[in-house]
């Protein structure tokens, strides 16, 4: 994908299971990039309606076929490719979204579907990336005086998913390896997720929050994995720039071959002042603790957050984010504590040109006893040339990488490493095709 909203979204480094609402603040709203390509119309443009955006490119790739140095697997295709060899190559293809998001404030509703694939010539060979649909809606209410009631939910199918995508921290069409090697097929995901949340205003400057969520993903058909919490969190204003958060939530993990309970405990604060009329900066930080509990095993941590985001001349946004927690992906059974580092920067180099880089780093263990262990790290860059408020030149880069040590089971057959780096250049067109009006 190339639209900058896609790469400036993305932040989270790993599948979580650290509850995002014990972490919820009030982060000042950004001032949105503003590129001349999509941007509002400016005859007038409500946000609400269905809109379309395709890309036609040409891509290298130091690494199509998934699999590391030592592996067994070769392109089912190619069967006079060496193994554990590295397969390179150029290609042609495409990538498509539609999208639609409903006018009102209550309730909202947004769905999309998006499709890619690449015809590579020198092995003469189509091949279909990830198809995916994706659906969320929220509602909210005040049922009695001072207290809202909200609830979320949202929903995606996946065909063709690569591993390890939403871990990259980048999208998840570019972490795509095209050719996937015996027994180590492109998957079938799913992936569901709802929450509930009851606020009380206290004095006008204080919140009291009850809230609870389930989070359910399934791969080809396997075993669900299931996480359901529940917890509270409380919030005070203590002074004009700053706010004082603590909260608690139990988790209950089902892994199918394991079963987890976590704690969360959290205290911590945010800080917002305006630097000036055209800068602004924004920092957040938590601590606390997480202990989880399996069987006969134990173990407590120590958990933090610290984000800083910075606004400046007006275009440009930077950002950069600390976490360490306890975190769940598919494809491992066991826990994972986890140091991580993300950051991006996105802005304007002229009224046309536009720029956005993100980049992740994370490093931790694995499960309950040392192991050994992993590392995971993705950077993605894009220069994007409007040459109207519809259509654009753009060119990426991304470098991809995971290590996990040879002990740990990694589930489908995945090797215990691997490394991408690829650019792509190509053409960008979005239109929309419906408006629904202004926002209620």
């Amino acid at each position: 994908m190339s639209s900058l909203c896609v790469s400036v979204a993305i932040t989270a480094l790993l599948v979580s299971s650290v509850p995002l609402a014990v972490y919820a603040q009030e982060v000042p709203e950004r001032r949105p990039v503003q590129p001349l390509f999509g941007a509002p119309d400016p005859r007038g443009e409500s946000e609400g309606g269905l809109s379309v955006t395709g890309s036609l490119f040409g891509s290298y790739d130091d690494n199509i076929l998934l699999s590391s140095q030592g592996s067994t697997t070769r392109p089912p295709t190619l069967p006079g490719f060496g193994l554990g060899g590295t397969l390179r190559g150029a290609a042609v293809g495409y990538d498509s979204s539609v999208f639609f998001k409903l006018p009102t404030e209550q309730p909202t509703f947004e769905a999309a579907v998006t499709s890619t694939g690449r015809y590579f010539p020198e092995f003469q060979e189509y091949v279909a990336g990830r198809q995916m649909a994706e659906a969320s809606s929220s509602v909210s209410a005040e049922p009695w005086r001072d207290t809202t009631l909200r609830l979320t939910g949202s929903g995606r199918y996946s065909l063709n998913a690569p591993p390890f995508a939403t871990a990259a921290s980048l999208s998840e069409t570019d972490v795509d390896l095209p050719f996937a090697g015996d027994g180590i097929p492109l998957r079938r995901t799913n992936d569901l997720r709802g929450a509930a949340e009851l606020e009380r205003e206290w004095g006008g400057d204080k919140t009291i929050t009850v809230l609870g969520g389930i989070h359910s993903s399934q791969i080809d058909g396997g075993s669900r994995h299931e996480i359901y919490e529940l917890g509270g969190r409380f919030g005070a204003r203590v002074a004009r720039y700053g706010a004082f958060r603590a909260g608690y939530v139990r988790q209950d993990v089902d892994r199918g071959l394991g079963h987890y309970v976590v704690h969360h405990l959290n205290i911590g604060g945010d800080y917002a002042k305006p630097l000036s009329a055209s800068r602004r900066a924004f920092i957040a930080f938590s601590g606390g603790s997480a202990a989880v509990e399996s069987r006969d095993s134990f173990r407590m941590s120590a958990i933090g957050d610290v984000d800083f985001w910075y606004e400046f001349k007006q275009s440009w946004i930077g950002s950069v984010r600390y976490h360490r927690g306890i975190t769940f992906i598919d494809e491992v059974v066991d826990p994972l504590m986890s140091d991580a580092v993300s950051g991006e920067l996105a802005g304007l180099l002229s009224p046309r040109l536009d720029f956005n880089a993100s980049a992740t780093f994370s490093r931790g263990v694995v499960g309950f006893e040392d192991r050994g262990s992993y590392q995971m790290y993705g950077t993605r860059s894009q220069l994007r040339y409007a040459l109207s408020r519809v259509m654009a030149l753009y060119g990426e880069y991304l470098l991809f990488h995971y290590q996990f040590p040879p002990t740990i089971l990694i589930t489908g057959g995945l090797p215990p490493s691997t490394s991408r780096q690829a650019v792509k250049v190509g053409l960008t067109v979005s239109s929309k095709l419906l408006d629904l009006g202004p926002r209620n």
